[in-house]
C-alpha cells in the first residue's frame, strides 16, 4: 500500500493541520517541526517589500536645463515688465490720442492743450529774422516734483502754487526748488500745422541762463492771492 500526503495550497497554518502522516515503511517521515518552518520562510519571503526600480542615472546636462529654464523665466520677467513700460507710456498720453494738431495761424502767444492726459504748454513768439515765428511746446509738469503749474498773465512767467518755481517763457528756470529748466516735448510743423507727439518727451539736464534774460513784465501771480493763472 501506498501512502501520501494531502496539502491545502491556500493556508500554510491550514497545510500544516491537514499533514496526513501515512507513508510506506521505510520512507522518510516529515516531522511537523519541519512544516512549520517552512510555513515560516514562506511569511518572510512574502512579507519582504519589493524592491524598488532602478534610478535613472543623471546626466551632465541636467544642470544646464536647470539654468536654460531660469533664464527663460528671466526673459519672460524682462519682458513682462516692459511691456508694463510700454503700457503705462500709452496711457500717459491715452493711446490714440497722443497726436495734436493745431494751425499755426490759430495760435495765441501762450496756450495750455491736454493730449489725453498729458499736458503741455504752446508757446509763439515774434516772427524772427527770417520771418517765421518760433514756437516751443513745453511739459506742464514741474521738474521739482511732477506737480502741475501754471502761466501767469501779469508777469509773463510760469509759476507754480506749490513750491513757487519760476520759468521764463523760453522755459528757463528763473527761481525756485526746480533742478532744471522745463521739458520739452516734441513737434514737428508740417505745412501750415503744428503736430505735437506727447509721446516724445525730452528731459531738461539743468538750469541755463540766457543771454538776455526775460524781466517780468508785471507782479507775480505767486505774490497776489487770488489772482488767476491758467494751465495746470
Amino acid at each position: 500500500m501506498r501512502w501520501r500526503r494531502r496539502e491545502r495550497q491556500s493556508d500554510p497554518d491550514e497545510r500544516a493541520s491537514t499533514l496526513v502522516t501515512l507513508v510506506e515503511p521505510g520512507e522518510h517521515r516529515p516531522e511537523l517541526g519541519e512544516v512549520l518552518a517552512e510555513v515560516r520562510e514562506e511569511r518572510r519571503t512574502a512579507a519582504r517589500p519589493a524592491p524598488a526600480p532602478p534610478r535613472a542615472p543623471r546626466t551632465a546636462g541636467g544642470g544646464a536645463g536647470r539654468m536654460i529654464a531660469a533664464v527663460a523665466g528671466l526673459a519672460v520677467v524682462v519682458t513682462a515688465i516692459a511691456f508694463a513700460a510700454v503700457l503705462r507710456s500709452t496711457d500717459e498720453a491715452d493711446g490714440n490720442r497722443s497726436i495734436l494738431r493745431l494751425k499755426l495761424a490759430d495760435l495765441e502767444p501762450v496756450s495750455f492743450y491736454r493730449i489725453g492726459t498729458v499736458p503741455v504748454f504752446v508757446v509763439r513768439r515774434a516772427a524772427g529774422p527770417d520771418g517765421a515765428d518760433a514756437v516751443d511746446v513745453f511739459l506742464g509738469r514741474s521738474t521739482h516734483l511732477n506737480h502741475s503749474y501754471g502761466f501767469c498773465p501779469s508777469s509773463r512767467f510760469f509759476e507754480s502754487r506749490i513750491h513757487g518755481e519760476k520759468w521764463r517763457l523760453d522755459g528757463s528756470y528763473a527761481a525756485g526748488p526746480a533742478p532744471s529748466d522745463l521739458d520739452r516735448v516734441g513737434f514737428t510743423i508740417v505745412g501750415d500745422e503744428l503736430v505735437i507727439d506727447a509721446h516724445a518727451i525730452i528731459r531738461s539736464s539743468g538750469r541755463t541762463t540766457p543771454e538776455d534774460p526775460q524781466e517780468a513784465a508785471g507782479a507775480f501771480c505767486l505774490q497776489m492771492p487770488g489772482s488767476e493763472m491758467y494751465g495746470g
